[in-house]
């Protein structure tokens, strides 16, 4: 279920952009000289100077992910660009083609020089982020990331736990079923490994393969063992969708992504799935089962098969480095426990909030609600009518939080519609009124005007006493008109 239709705030996805660049610069293992030479370079594939992005680790340093977002100006009105501004982008970027290395000043200039636009007319913060947006200087930094990462890939795994997280979804096949809702439904497999021990973090089936899988697993992975030093995924559209970089952003994370089509570079998880195309061969003699009970299954087959048992990549890995023979194995469980490194735990209620999504832009009605994800939530009447910002956890819609600039961020639930309160229910045939032929009012005091009037004829006094002629007889009247 998709619930941010809105476009992603420029502020937050420029502040992102930021921490893909300096992500490699953030190893606590580089020395002083490794780190300056690598600004350097990633410096130069981004049109950048080393001092910038020196300034961009000391800010996040400092605020984390929301210290990268670019700081707000006050609104000037409408951005003055050159009447010929698409055409110079145009021509910035075939430049930064010819000369990755070339920086954005140095694009102007030419510009200038060649006389396709006025000396300080084109502003440097200008240019860059349009080409940002256009995602050129992006594209780029995801080379050099996939070159990076494809040297590291070729080491056989890290040296410590934690150093680094693989992830990856496997489909469970044509053949293996779960019933959901009464229809057979494909599964799939959401891992999390670490890279040196080949200890399980996390592993599940799910009855879809959307993002959200992955926020699970890497959520639970956080929450139960803490912070690695990076995750290593492939370009997946659930590993490259904002809300997981964001998450890994504001806890401090770095993510690296896999070259394409380099199934080498992820041969750990790769080969750990060997596992599991065992286990379904065997779940499959089980017939149609509930997802509970595939999970239930996988969880005593992984304990038991493989968290449990020898594992020969890592007998080899001692074997090749460090010339220790293993006769009788070594299990993943007994590689993680065994390694000295501490484990830095995460504030659960952190990465609880780090995994939240948000909505910019929800309006509140007269009514003081606001429809999300077409269910309505009360608000206070002090938000009716502004443009609030909805944060929420996409598995739980039972509490949602609203932000509004001034006042306190609000937790809305459900509004709850009560039986006195709900659209009326149709009228049955007998209880509709019939068509009527004549008031029965009206001729029920045609009855009692005729009841008074004859009793007033009974009661008629002698003729002697004739009432005075401004008396009226109502008798007399009513015998004369009827």
């Amino acid at each position: 279920m998709t619930h941010d239709n809105a476009p992603p705030d420029w502020r937050e996805d420029e502040a992102l952009k930021r921490f893909e660049m300096i992500a490699p610069l953030l190893s606590p293992d580089l020395d002083p000289g490794a780190r300056q030479g690598l600004r350097r370079r990633i410096a130069d594939q981004n049109g950048l100077s080393a001092k910038t992005l020196k300034r961009y680790e000391q800010r996040y340093a400092k605020g984390g992910i929301k210290g990268l977002a670019p700081d707000e100006r006050p609104s000037r009105g409408p951005e003055e660009l050159p009447e010929n501004f698409d055409q110079l982008l145009k021509e910035a970027i075939e430049l930064r083609r010819e000369l990755p290395s070339r920086s954005v000043s140095s694009i102007i200039r030419i510009l200038e020089l060649e006389g396709k636009v006025p000396a300080k007319t084109l502003k440097r913060s200008t240019l860059q982020r349009h080409m940002y947006q256009a995602g050129f200087g992006h594209e780029h930094m995801k080379q050099y990331i996939q070159i990076r990462e494809s040297s590291i890939a070729r080491r056989y795994c890290m040296p410590h736990r934690m150093m680094m997280l693989q992830a990856d979804i496997k489909e469970g096949g044509k053949d293996v079923h779960v019933m959901v809702n009464g229809v057979s439904t494909k599964v799939y497999l959401s891992s999390v490994i670490d890279d040196h021990s080949r200890f399980i973090l996390f592993s599940r089936f799910f009855d879809n393969e959307s993002s959200l899988i992955v926020e699970d697993s890497f959520r639970e992975a956080f929450t139960n063992y803490g912070k690695p030093k990076k995750v290593y995924v492939d370009r997946g559209s659930q590993y490259i969708n904002r809300w997981l970089k964001k998450a890994c952003a504001e806890l401090g994370v770095p993510i690296s992504y896999a070259p394409v089509r380099s199934g080498k570079s992820k041969g750990i998880i790769e080969k750990y799935h060997q596992v599991v195309d065992r286990f379904l061969s065997e779940v499959l003699l089980k017939g149609p089962v509930t997802l509970d009970e595939l999970n239930r299954w996988w969880s005593l087959y992984l304990d038991e098969m493989y968290q449990n048992s020898p594992h020969s990549g890592i007998s080899e890995y001692y074997k090749q480095n460090f010339n220790i023979d293993l006769p009788d194995g070594i299990t993943p469980k007994q590689e993680w426990d065994r390694d000295t490194v501490k484990l830095e735990p995460f504030d659960p209620e952190a990465v609880r909030r780090a995994f939240l999504h948000n909505k910019t832009g929800c309006r509140v009605d007269e009514g003081s609600c606001v429809r999300f994800a077409g269910i309505k939530y009360k608000v206070p009447s002090v938000m009716i009518g502004h443009k609030v910002t909805v944060t929420f956890d996409p598995r739980d819609l039972s509490t949602i939080e609203i932000d509004d600039p001034g006042i306190p961020t609000y937790k809305a639930k459900p509004m709850k519609f009560g039986e006195y309160v709900e659209p009326a229910p149709a009228m049955p045939e007998y209880m509709t009124p019939a068509k009527p032929t004549t008031s029965r009012l009206i001729d029920a005091l045609e009855k009692s005007f005729r009841d008074h009037a004859e009793k007033a004829v009974e009661k008629k006094p002698a003729a002697e006493e004739k009432p005075a002629e401004h008396a009226i007889s109502f008798s007399d009247y009513w015998k004369e008109n009827s």
